[in-house]
């Protein structure tokens, strides 16, 4: 079966404000939230900038009532989903235009068991007083491929189904 096109994004980032959890007219669980990933580059000039990038987040069925419970303002996470654009009417009756991530999957990643708090509450230091000599501390390249990492861990490997 030849495919001719692909639908999947992968967001990595944090929760700008807790979730809205609703549902729709025949029962089912509805949450959104919106999770900001950050770029940093260096303009034209030289100078390091920082670029914030918004992307409202939909989760729906049982998925949608764990993120509501586990997850709050801050919270780190890796999503896995689809892009959407869908139209809409405004009050005044103008057509809108809303682009969202149906989430397939979202992973949590706050740490639970080293004393962090369930939705990006307190966590541990990144790096214990006594660590050893020439141990460098873990930036936010370590993290994201540790997060990376966590997140694909159960993926399985043989690839021989793929259409390219």
């Amino acid at each position: 079966m030849a495919y001719n096109s692909f639908n999947k994004i992968f967001i990595l980032g944090r929760l700008g404000r807790a979730p809205e959890l609703r549902y729709s007219n025949s029962g089912n669980p509805v949450v959104r939230f919106p999770v900001a990933t950050n770029e940093r580059f260096k303009s034209a000039n030289g100078q390091s900038e920082e670029h914030t990038e918004w992307h409202r987040i939909v989760v729906f069925g049982a998925a949608a009532e764990n993120c509501a419970k586990m997850l709050k303002q801050g919270s780190f996470v890796f999503v896995e989903g689809k892009v959407r654009t869908r139209k809409y009417q405004d009050r005044d009756n103008n057509e809108r235009f809303a682009t969202e991530i149906i989430a397939d999957m979202v992973h949590f990643l706050d740490s639970f068991s080293s004393g962090g708090e369930p939705g990006g509450g307190p966590r541990p230091p990144r790096e214990e007083k006594n660590a050893p000599k020439g141990e460098k501390k873990a930036g936010p390249e370590a993290e994201f491929n540790n997060a990376i990492s966590q997140a694909i861990k159960d993926v399985p490997e043989d690839d021989g189904d793929l259409p390219f």
